[in-house]
């Protein structure tokens, strides 16, 4: 009995499992993080369903000081690149990253893929970019992404 009850809550419930997408470098010279991790998405691009969110984090090292970094996203699709949706003005104050940052130190970058019934259909690059208070990459990647 208690067997099944195990193989029930195993097999009965809906896990949300961090993958590692598979993400590249934006330019060359522009570093890129040490890790990706994003919630049901693994391999060589993300599939979202726009009824959904999905949990976004990323380790990475400062390469400078910073105590207001900004977040620059795009879409590319074929050679049309676009804004995508809202980003907080200030990480700090938003919490999405411990602030102030410093110079060799790891840090924790984490938001989430939301709102995104008010995106439109999409298959192409995204590209996520922090940036430090003059405008210089902390990092930057780049990875497949298709949203329906």
């Amino acid at each position: 009995m208690l067997a099944k009850a195990i193989i029930f809550v195993i097999f009965g419930t809906s896990l949300v499992l961090a993958g590692h997408p598979k993400f590249t470098a934006c330019d060359s010279g522009v570093p890129m993080p040490n890790d990706v991790e994003i919630a049901d998405c693994d391999g060589d691009g993300c599939v979202f369903e726009k009824t959904k969110n999905y949990d976004l984090t990323v380790n990475f090292v400062a390469l400078q000081d910073a105590t207001n970094p900004s977040l620059d996203i795009k879409g590319q699709t074929g050679s049309k690149v676009f804004p995508w949706w809202v980003t907080p003005v200030n990480l700090c104050e938003n919490k999405l990253v411990p602030c102030p940052m410093k110079t060799g130190e790891k840090y924790v970058f984490q938001s989430a893929f939301d709102h995104l019934e008010a995106c439109e259909t999409f298959s192409g690059n995204l590209f996520y970019r922090m940036n430090d208070d003059n405008g210089n990459a902390m990092f930057c990647f780049k990875l497949k992404l298709e949203l329906h």
